[in-house]
């Protein structure tokens, strides 16, 4: 079975400017490259200004990493070594873990876990998608919320301020819906919204989100907008947007909110380079950055996780093909 791995930070640790990565030797570094305005036009919100994000405890120890290996979580170092399983929800081949998120103080960790019964005879078996809190060392993994079926995604899941964890339920077949959600991570106070929007990350009080726009002939990505859901009594209304239909490239991958709430960062591919953009949410301005330079082709899928202090973080490329092995960067805006 393919090890797919995603590395993500513990919240409150301030990462090290370390390069690691997953049992094969590095092909490029990361490149402190001056920030440069992108080919991109950004348009300003109305009145509405951004809210202030997490503000507590920055922890500058080393760095703190969690790899989603299948359905099992694991910790490992900074260096790439001392990886032990901490989470292990295997049950057949269908099972796996799809997304998680760690806590803002560093103590605890939100995943979605996806199982699914095997066939008897013709008949499919019956397929559950769950969401579950433990403690950053695996243990008191608990239940919070959940739904039986098996075309329900989780897009989004992010542990917010107070507690709060947000998350998106995407469904794309026989119809398309989204819905934006909340519940508190003793599992009480579940809130759940239909959003027009298929939504790419959520700040950490829950009150904006990213979305992006594609070209319906191409698949090209032409824009993000970052919606305040408050505005317009309610309704949601554009914060901000970024015309990227000039920018080189049909490669975004999904962006994140910074925890300070003051910046997005979206990873894309530019040739054999590795950049970002980032948006200004204070400016309402974006810029980009190259991160990573001559990286081979082949690597289908970019994770980026952004640290405490909102500078740094860790980028993740990995293949669909067996045989290639996941890459991790530890990066510096």
């Amino acid at each position: 079975m393919k090890k797919q791995i995603i590395y993500q930070t513990a919240i409150v640790l301030l990462i090290t400017g370390v390069i690691f990565s997953c049992k094969k030797k590095d092909e490029a570094t990361p490149e402190d490259t001056t920030t440069t305005t992108t080919g991109g036009t950004t348009t300003g919100g109305v009145t509405n200004t951004i809210s202030a994000g997490y503000s507590g405890q920055i922890n500058t120890g080393a760095i703190n990493a969690y790899v989603i290996d299948t359905a099992k979580i694991n910790t490992i170092t900074q260096t790439g070594t001392n990886e032990t399983t901490i989470i292990n929800k295997t049950i057949n081949t269908s099972s796996y873990i799809n997304k998680m998120n760690v806590s803002l103080d560093g103590t605890k960790l939100v995943y979605g876990i996806y199982q699914q019964a095997p066939f008897t005879g013709t008949v499919q078996g019956a397929a559950s998608r769950e969401l579950r809190i433990a403690n950053t060392n695996g243990s008191s993994d608990t239940y919070l919320y959940g739904v039986t079926s098996n075309t329900v995604d989780f897009g989004v899941i992010k542990y917010g301020l107070n507690n709060t964890i947000y998350f998106t339920l995407d469904t794309y077949y026989p119809n398309v819906t989204h819905s934006l959600c909340s519940i508190k991570s003793d599992g009480t106070g579940f809130q759940s919204a239909n959003t027009y929007y298929t939504i790419d990350d959520i700040s950490v009080d829950g009150n904006f989100f990213l979305t992006h726009s594609t070209n319906a002939s191409t698949g090209n990505f032409t824009s993000f907008t970052v919606i305040d859901k408050n505005g317009d009594n309610g309704a949601g209304s554009q914060y901000m947007a970024v015309n990227v239909s000039t920018i080189n490239t049909n490669y975004f991958k999904d962006g994140t909110f910074t925890i300070d709430n003051k910046k997005i960062v979206i990873p894309y591919v530019d040739g054999t380079d590795l950049k970002v953009l980032i948006l200004d949410l204070l400016t309402k301005t974006s810029s980009s950055k190259t991160l990573v330079n001559n990286v081979s082709a082949g690597y289908a899928n970019i994770t980026l996780n952004m640290a405490s202090d909102s500078n740094r973080g860790i980028l993740t490329i990995s293949s669909t093909a067996a045989a290639t092995p996941s890459k991790s960067y530890v990066i510096d805006l």
